[in-house]
């Protein structure tokens, strides 16, 4: 028997991401291209709440792993 492992992605291996901010962006990850990224979409898939998406969202964004860019309606 043999087990093939799949490559473990570089975030998990990132000691300055806390945990939080691993799981957010791992689960960011695992959606379809078409979900609501906004921070209430966001936190509508944990009991976490939108203040720790929004402090997640900014650890993510101050080690370079997400953007964000506001959308308005024209």
């Amino acid at each position: 028997n043999s087990i093939s492992s799949l490559p473990i992605p570089s975030h998990f291996k990132n000691k300055n991401l806390t945990l939080k901010a691993k799981g957010l962006l791992s689960l960011m990850l695992s959606l379809p291209d078409d979900w609501n990224y906004s921070m209430q979409g966001l936190a509508t898939l944990s009991r976490d709440g939108i203040d720790s998406v929004r402090s997640a969202i900014k650890e993510l964004e101050h080690h370079g792993y997400v953007e964000r860019h506001r959308l308005r309606n024209e």
